[in-house]
């Protein structure tokens, strides 16, 4: 499968981090900001993937997308994905009408391979989903009306992998609970391992705040 990467220059913080487990190469902790980040017309730094063919933007409210094209990713390639990992993302869904998810991607393979945690908002559009996108086609994992989600409000969205294709799942809205951790098995088949992790949006109407990655080995 190809994959196509663009970028320019955006600097990126990394920092090491507790290891999580045992491996040759140290773990690392990796957490960006994107509502402090300069909004560069040229793209992202070479770190990032996805960027030009999905429309991606930097500003003061977080990372957005532009353009019609639905399932987006933009993936962080500084860093392959350890068996054990945690990966968060502060997700707004900026209106209640519709289908406009916005989530964390992981075990990101190519930009037609991956797991993506996504949240809708809106009464009796409210949902929250883990979903395995298997060559540009999805697969339910889970799916779970869920109307807790509000318009225009910041949600951390956490994912929890323990072992490959055994997820765990959660939400917050600062320190309060919105929802309790969910287990969550890949029974697909063949599972993902390695790779990559990022930010997904469904729609243009989804704000991504940060991301923060524990759990990775530098692929530099």
């Amino acid at each position: 499968m190809k994959r196509i990467f663009v970028g320019a220059i955006v600097a990126v913080a990394l920092s090491l981090g507790n290891s999580l487990f045992s491996d040759d190469a140290a773990p690392q902790k990796f957490s960006y900001d994107f509502t402090k980040k300069a909004d560069i017309k040229s793209g992202f730094s070479k770190d990032w993937a996805g960027v030009e063919e999905g429309g991606w933007a930097i500003g003061g409210n977080g990372a957005s997308r532009s353009g019609s094209e639905l399932d987006k990713v933009l993936v962080y390639k500084g860093g392959i994905l350890s068996p054990k990992f945690t990966v968060s993302a502060a997700v707004v869904v900026d209106t209640a009408d519709g289908a406009h998810f916005g989530g964390v991607a992981f075990n990101i393979q190519d930009a037609k391979n991956f797991y993506v945690f996504r949240i809708n908002s809106g009464s009796g559009n409210g949902m929250y989903q883990v979903l395995k996108m298997v060559d540009g086609k999805w697969k339910d994992l889970k799916s779970m009306q869920f109307d807790a989600i509000k318009s225009g409000v910041s949600y951390t969205l956490t994912v929890q992998v323990k072992e490959p294709g055994s997820f765990t799942v959660s939400i917050k809205n600062g320190d309060e609970v919105v929802m309790k951790p969910e287990d969550v098995k890949d029974a697909t088949g063949s599972v993902y391992t390695g790779g990559n992790a990022g930010v997904y949006t469904g729609s243009t109407e989804c704000l991504i705040k940060n991301l923060i990655i524990e759990g990775s080995s530098s692929s530099k």
